[in-house]
């Protein structure tokens, strides 16, 4: 078995992401309020970026430090469990 994490893995990890903060995806660079995961091996890897404007202009909720695949998805999992736990009682 092999602790490699994919595209596809940051990608599902996105997904609940989105799914657990009542996001949706951006359909295009004009979809105010959408988010979109950003993803540049070069510079570094991962991260969220939301619409700002209909000009096509971002803003990057969580900051704009990029991750791995794995740190993306650790972080997710982190962000996930953090509102389960808040959202109890």
């Amino acid at each position: 078995m092999s602790d490699r994490y994919t595209k596809r893995d940051a990608q599902a990890a996105f997904e609940r992401l989105m799914q657990a903060t009542g996001k949706h995806p951006a359909a295009s660079y004009k979809d105010v309020g959408g988010w979109v995961l950003d993803h540049n091996s070069i510079y570094g890897g991962y991260v969220v970026h939301e619409m700002f404007n209909e000009n096509g202009a971002v803003s990057e909720p969580f900051g704009g430090r990029r991750r791995t695949a794995r740190e993306f998805c650790d972080a997710v999992s982190f962000a996930c469990r953090a509102l389960e736990v808040s959202r109890r009682d």
